[in-house]
């Protein structure tokens, strides 16, 4: 992705994130049993956010800036899928968001093996990211004064 792209306003603790990766496991799904599905919008979203979650310094080689519930997620979601080894570093779970945003961007022309370990992550993404989102919530005190 150079420069020029800019990258998309989704994050992890975004009420429609959990919605976009469950589609992007469905669009993976259709492909994998050959059913054309069209423009694989959440596949791409899902793509783009595993890349724009890590922005590079300028002027500062080998350092990065990025959200720590990205990598909690992120890190969850790769060890639920063990795609190889589990994601035991920030650069770990780095290269596998990299690894797998390269995958799915070419989703079209990838093999069944590849296919199924991408709806698998996506499926798990969506979990880790539900199950992130609520313990968030369960931490945020209630206001004394709200009924409910």
């Amino acid at each position: 992705m150079d420069s020029s792209e800019k990258c998309m306003s989704i994050g992890v603790l975004d009420p429609e994130f959990s919605v976009v990766a469950s589609q992007a496991a469905i669009e993976l799904d259709s492909v994998i049993l050959g059913r054309p599905f069209g423009r694989f919008d959440s596949i791409r979203k899902i793509a783009e956010f595993l890349k724009c979650s890590f922005e590079k310094k300028v002027g500062q080689a080998g350092q990065m800036t990025f959200d720590s519930s990205t990598i909690a997620v992120l890190g969850n979601a790769f060890d639920t899928v063990m795609l190889g080894h589990h994601a035991t570093t920030v650069e770990d779970v780095v290269g596998e968001a990299w690894r797998m945003a390269e995958h799915l961007e070419t989703t079209e022309k990838s093999k069944s093996g590849e296919l199924e370990q991408m709806r698998e992550f996506c499926v798990a993404l969506a979990r880790c990211v539900s199950s992130y989102r609520q313990s968030i919530e369960d931490m945020t005190p209630t206001h004394p004064n709200k009924r409910g």
